[in-house]
């Protein structure tokens, strides 16, 4: 099998259990940086445990300072991304959020000198409207909600950055050492603001699922696609996870989606199909 078709795999896979995020966060009804601190904690130590024999593994050659900058944006996306939940709608905080993939098209080529292909700026529009067509009937934007949707789009570009160091740095470091050197800069950066916030009471169980769910197993499958595909390809199979997450919240909570979900859907998984088709071709 190609390459770059593994690589969409990897990602379509870690993007349907990404796809479980929002509904595993409003089970443990915990503060989200709690969440986000055992998520990077639990993973350092799971991985430290399995490589600690393994000099190469915690070699990062010349690497500190964008590793640095990956947790730096690592703990970036996910603050901004719950900030835009609390200041803003839902749909507002998703939609700015996943202004992801448009950032990552624009300063690919820059950074990682990747080719802009006219048929991935097609692909783009074609899912990034399919999303906005998914969101469309609760959206709210206006002057109350500025701040909610300025921290979305702080998150999608914190996000967009996070995906050019992963493409940058997945040349070089192997990607359970990347998984493992995200964590431990954003369980570091984190621990002064929930050390305050601690207690015996957590369901510290859960909280090792998650970690185990989400920062290794996703997070893992994330980074194998991300490895063979362009930046840009990764940043559009990105929106693969809220159209798995409608389709969770459908099937756990009963959540009619609308027409117009239906059809953003559709759209997005469009999207997707042209990037394979391109590749392909």
């Amino acid at each position: 099998m190609k390459e770059t078709i593994k690589g969409f795999i990897f990602i379509i896979g870690a993007m349907a259990i990404f796809g479980f995020y929002g509904i595993s966060v409003r089970f443990l009804k915990i503060a989200p940086q709690i969440i986000l601190f055992f998520n990077s904690l639990f993973s350092t130590l799971i991985l430290f445990f399995l490589f600690f024999k393994k000099r190469e593994f915690f070699y990062i050659k010349k690497h500190k300072l964008a590793i640095f900058f990956l947790g730096i944006a690592f703990v970036a996306n996910n603050f901004f991304y719950y900030t835009a939940f609390r200041l803003t709608t839902i749909a507002n905080a998703i939609l700015t959020h996943y202004t992801a993939p448009i950032f990552v098209a624009l300063f690919s080529p820059f950074l990682l000198k990747e080719k802009l292909e006219k048929n991935t700026i097609f692909s783009l529009i074609i899912s990034f409207l399919g999303l906005f067509l998914m969101l469309s009937e609760s959206l709210n934007i206006n002057f109350e909600n500025f701040l909610g949707i300025l921290a979305g789009i702080v998150s999608g570009l914190s996000y967009a950055f996070s995906i050019i160091l992963y493409k940058y740095l997945l040349r070089d470091l192997s990607v359970y050492a990347l998984i493992f050197y995200q964590s431990l800069v954003g369980s570091i950066i984190l621990m002064p603001f929930v050390l305050p916030q601690l207690s015996l009471s957590l369901p510290f169980f859960w909280l090792l699922i998650f970690a185990l769910t989400f920062g290794i197993l996703a997070t893992f499958l994330h980074f194998q696609g991300i490895k063979r595909v362009k930046a840009q390809e990764a940043g559009i199979l990105g929106y693969a996870e809220p159209l798995f997450g409608t389709t969770y919240a459908f099937l756990i909570f009963s959540e009619i989606p609308t027409k117009f979900s239906l059809i953003g859907g559709v759209l997005i998984i469009l999207g997707g199909c042209l990037i394979l088709r391109i590749d392909k071709g």
